[in-house]
């Protein structure tokens, strides 16, 4: 378990349930405008004094209505000199938020091919497999040419034209 998990597990069982919908879609709206790159390397930055950080920080989340708890949180991690797992703290908290709406979150690498028609497949697939709704991520990746790589839950569908032609040839050759 990484440290973004143990953070955001420390912070969950400090939410009360019924809350704890509305607090993650906080935590996340905070820190999609906190990954920003610009905003991102400020906060990261040694040479930007802890108390002018919690009070940008502070004013940021009054701005975007961020509810206190989340603006605690966040500065508590900043004040840890933790800001670098933002990101991953985002990915972690999306993924409980969509637990709790019987979600989950596919991460699709794809190149410019990838149409809304397969995404609309996949989402079908996946839906018929999982029994909950879909939240599609793309990414377009120049690495590989046709097709896409899904990725949930740890485990990794290539389903490119790359891994086609590797699994042909290893039939063909046995």
């Amino acid at each position: 378990m990484c440290s973004s998990d143990l953070y955001l597990n420390a912070f969950v069982n400090s939410v009360q349930p019924k809350d704890l919908e509305s607090v993650l879609n906080s935590l996340n709206t905070f820190l999609g405008v906190l990954l920003h790159p610009t905003l991102s390397k400020s906060i990261r930055s040694p040479l930007v004094d802890q108390k002018v950080k919690e009070s940008f920080l502070r004013s940021l989340g009054a701005k975007t209505n961020t509810v206190e708890v989340v603006q605690n949180f966040i500065v508590l991690i900043a004040s840890k000199n933790r800001s670098e797992i933002f990101s991953d703290l985002f990915f972690v908290s999306e993924k409980k938020l969509n637990e709790l709406k019987n979600q989950v979150t596919v991460s699709v690498e794809c190149d410019a091919s990838f149409t809304k028609d397969a995404e609309m497949r996949l989402t079908d697939y996946i839906t018929k497999k999982t029994g909950k709704s879909v939240h599609i991520i793309k990414s377009e990746s120049q690495s590989f040419l046709g097709g896409y790589k899904a990725y949930i839950n740890n485990v990794v569908y290539d389903a490119t034209i790359d891994s086609a032609i590797k699994k042909l040839r290893q039939r063909f050759y046995k």
